[in-house]
C-alpha cells in the first residue's frame, strides 16, 4: 500500500493499478518490527518476478499502526493488512498497489482449560469471535 502522494512524488500517480514489481521497486519501502517484513518483502518481490532487490533499505517501525501512519504521510511503500488500513483504503488516503498476496505465518489462538470447553461464558465468547473472524465456530 501506498499514499497517492508517494505515486505522484515517483512519476507514478497515474499509472494503473496493479503496479509492477519493477516499479513498486524503485519507491522507498518500509517495514514492520512485529513480523519478518524483510522476508515478507523479499517474498513479495519474488512473486513479482523480480530477484536481487534491496529489501534491506527503508525504516522499521514498531507496530502496524505506525506503518500506516508513514505509508499515509507519503513516505514509503508497506506491506500492510488490508483489514487494518480499510478506513485508509476508503477514503483514499492508501492505494492497494498491488495485488500479490503475502502471507505471515502467524495465528491467534483461543486458549481455555479443557474441562471449561462447554462453560457458556467460554462457548459465547468463542462463537462471537469467530463469527467477528468470518470462520466456522467448530
Amino acid at each position: 500500500m501506498a499514499s497517492p502522494a508517494l505515486l505522484a512524488r515517483h512519476g507514478l500517480g497515474d499509472q494503473p493499478l496493479p503496479l509492477s514489481g519493477e516499479q513498486i521497486s524503485r519507491l522507498p519501502i518500509q517495514h514492520e518490527a512485529a513480523v519478518d517484513s524483510h522476508t515478507l518483502w523479499r517474498q513479495w518481490f519474488a512473486r513479482s518476478g523480480l530477484s536481487g532487490v534491496d529489501v534491506e533499505r527503508g525504516v522499521t517501525y514498531d507496530d502496524s499502526g505506525a506503518l500506516l501512519s508513514v505509508a499515509v504521510a507519503g513516505h514509503g511503500v508497506v506491506l500492510g493488512r488490508v483489514a487494518l488500513a480499510q478506513e485508509e483504503l476508503a477514503n483514499g488516503l492508501l492505494l492497494q498497489v498491488s495485488d500479490i498476496p503475502v502471507s505471515e505465518e502467524f495465528g491467534y489462538y483461543l486458549v481455555h482449560d479443557r474441562a471449561r470447553r462447554d462453560d457458556p461464558v467460554v462457548a459465547g465468547f468463542r462463537t462471537w469471535i469467530m463469527a467477528e473472524a468470518g470462520l466456522d465456530g467448530a
